[in-house]
Order: C-alpha cells, then structure tokens, then sequence
C-alpha cells in the first residue's frame, strides 16, 4: 500500500477510537464504570495506537478531549506506567514555547498535571512536585493573557493540596479547587475532593 493510503487509514483509525475515548470520560464518572472499564480493556490496544498516532501528528484538539478518558482509565486500571507514558508522548507534541497556541499550552498543562498525578500514585514525589511546578507557571501564564484554564487550574490545585502536610495550606487548596470544579459543574471531581 501507498503511504499516503497507510497514513490516511490511520488517521481514520484515530479519529474514530480517540472520539470513542472522550466519550467514556462521562461513563468512567458514573454507575457505568465498570461496565465502561471492560470495554475499553477490550480496545486499550487500539486506543494507544490511535493516542501514539495523534501526538505524532499534534492533533491537539483530539488530544484534548481524549486526556480525561486516558487519564482516568490509566489510574482506575492502577496503569500508572502506562499513563506517564502516554503523558510523556503528548508533551513532545506540545512545545514548552510561549508563542504557542493556547489550546496547546491548556494541554501541555493538563499532560503535566496528569503525569504528576501518576508520579505522586507511583512514589515519585519529588518528580511530582517539579511537574506542579511547571504546570503552575504554564497556568499562571494563560491566565496572564486570558485564557480559559479553570479545568486545568483546578486539578493544579487539587494536587497542590494533595501534596501539602499542614492542614490549613491543604484547605485552602481544596477551597481553590472546588470552587473551579463547581463553576464547571464537575460533580465527580467535587465529590473525589470531598473525599
């Protein structure tokens, strides 16, 4: 086959498996987890190969709307590793650059957030923190020139606050975090906060 011919069935292939995994994000947050965990076990294989193939041609808006779904399957399904990597994989796609396009940088924030969530459920702490950190500055940057980066900043705080030993800096992360998710009306993640 032609190339051409191979890199269209391809990107057909991701599209079509990359739309598939933003829809699960809703049905990983619900009464249908487990069902949604089976099938997306039965096609994890089809849903790298088409997260591998949108990086590689920087499908930012693919991506984005993919993470949610990748991420939270990767820490149910306690595939920790498998998570940093793909995390790993979307930051080459998004230059660490400030002329970027801010739908980039929104998800070259979210991939920093995702993969210090799966360095701090791996042990990595101080990996972790140094992935916050970048994360921090990204976001403070877009928020800077008026981007829309609450989604984002609110998972930042949440593992700010996650990471904090005194219990007053905690709150007041948790505060931050929840007032975000409420303004998004992300219930599943108020309630994770709430413990």
């Amino acid at each position: 086959a032609d190339e051409a011919g191979v890199s269209q069935v391809r990107q057909a292939h991701s599209v079509y498996y990359l739309e598939r995994l933003a829809g699960y994000e809703p049905h990983l947050k619900s009464a249908q987890r487990s069902q949604t965990l089976s099938e997306m076990d039965a096609e994890i294989n089809d849903l790298q190969a088409a997260w591998r193939w949108a990086c590689r041609q920087q499908d930012i808006a693919r991506l984005r709307r993919g993470l949610p779904g990748m991420g939270l399957y990767y820490e149910m399904r306690v595939r920790y590793a498998e998570g940093i990597q793909a995390c790993l994989a979307g930051l080459d796609s998004t230059e660490d650059d400030r002329e970027q396009e801010p739908e980039a940088a929104v998800l070259r924030a979210r991939l920093l957030l995702w993969q210090a969530n799966f360095r701090v459920l791996s042990g990595e702490l101080e990996t972790a923190r140094e992935l916050r950190r970048q994360a921090g500055e990204l976001l403070d940057r877009l928020e800077a020139q008026g981007i829309e980066a609450r989604r984002p900043r609110a998972m930042y705080w949440q593992a700010e606050g996650e990471a904090q030993v005194e219990l007053k800096l905690k709150l007041e992360c948790y505060q931050k975090g929840l007032a975000l998710y409420q303004a998004l009306g992300d219930g599943c993640r108020q309630a994770s906060m709430r413990g």
